[in-house]
C-alpha cells in the first residue's frame, strides 16, 4: 500500500544509472489535432504537393520510390523545393520532422519567417519551429554542390505545455544510453 516518491534527477545517462527511474520536469510539445499538413510528406505520390522553384539550371529535384532526392550544384541564384500545401501561421509552433535518407554532400536549409534550421546529416531530426510571418514550407541549399535524399518530412501544429513525467535509463546497445 502506498506509492514511491522520486526527485528531479537532471545527471547524464551512464551505464551505472542503467534501471534508475527519475522525476522530471520540462516542456512538451503535444499535438493540437494530429493532423499532418504536408501533403505528400512521405512522397508516395511523386511530386504532388511539391514544387521546384528558382531559375538555377544546375539542379534538380526527382521523386521516386516514395523518395525525393535534392541536387543543387551551386549556391546562386535561390533554388528551393516548396511544399505547395502546407501554410504556416504567424506565432504558431509546429514539430517539424525531417527523415533524410541519406547525405552525400552538402546542407540544405528552412530559412524563413524566422525559421532558420539547417540540415547536413542523415537521420530523423526534429525540430519546433514558429513563423514570425505567414509562409510556406520550403528548403534550400545552404552549401554548394548538395546531394540527399529524403524519406519524409511531416509538419503538425503543436502547443507548449509544462509536464512533470517519470522516465528510465536503458541501455540500447552496447554503448548507448537513454533516458
Amino acid at each position: 500500500a502506498g506509492g514511491i516518491q522520486m526527485a528531479d534527477d537532471t545527471d547524464t545517462a551512464v551505464a551505472a544509472k542503467v534501471g534508475t527511474m527519475r522525476y522530471r520536469t520540462g516542456t512538451e510539445y503535444v499535438e493540437v489535432d494530429g493532423v499532418e499538413l504536408v501533403t505528400n510528406s512521405d512522397f508516395s505520390n511523386g511530386s504532388t504537393g511539391w514544387t521546384v522553384a528558382g531559375s538555377d539550371t544546375n539542379n534538380y529535384v526527382t521523386f521516386s520510390g516514395g523518395t525525393a532526392r535534392l541536387v543543387f550544384l551551386t549556391t546562386s541564384p535561390i533554388t528551393e523545393l516548396q511544399s505547395t500545401g502546407t501554410a504556416l501561421v504567424s506565432g504558431t509552433k509546429y514539430r517539424l520532422v525531417v527523415d533524410i535518407a541519406s547525405v552525400t554532400s552538402g546542407s540544405v536549409k528552412v530559412d524563413t519567417a524566422g525559421i532558420s534550421e539547417v540540415f547536413a546529416q542523415a537521420g530523423v531530426i526534429t525540430r519546433i519551429i514558429q513563423p514570425t510571418s505567414n509562409t510556406s514550407l520550403a528548403f534550400y541549399r545552404a552549401s554548394a554542390n548538395v546531394d540527399m535524399t529524403f524519406n519524409s518530412v511531416s509538419v503538425v501544429e503543436v502547443t507548449e505545455e509544462n509536464a512533470s513525467y517519470a522516465d528510465m535509463c536503458m541501455q540500447t546497445g552496447a554503448s548507448t544510453y537513454e533516458w
